[in-house]
């Protein structure tokens, strides 16, 4: 499932991985765009907007990207983060 030479971009990683699992186990991979997407986020806050990397906002960041994708619909982000979601940023 990892990253292999022959890949050229993350979406091609994705593409690729994505086919290749159930249902179920795409669940798990959705933990792995959050956390892309959280990483990619807190980057460009730091470049563009000046802010210091801190690996505690890029958590609540997580966490409350993770709500946000609850409330649109996604399903089961809880049996792989916990419950706990912190609320400030």
């Amino acid at each position: 499932m990892s990253l292999q030479p022959n890949d050229v971009d993350f979406e091609e990683w994705w593409n690729r991985i994505s086919s290749q699992v159930t249902r179920e186990q795409q669940k798990g991979l959705n933990i792995i765009i959050l956390g892309a997407w959280t990483l990619w986020r807190h980057h460009n806050d730091c470049i563009f907007n000046g802010r210091h990397p801190s690996l505690s906002t890029a958590l609540i960041m997580a966490a409350n990207e993770k709500c946000m994708w609850e409330m649109a619909g996604v399903k089961g982000l809880c049996a792989l983060t916990g419950h706990a979601t912190p609320t400030t940023e």
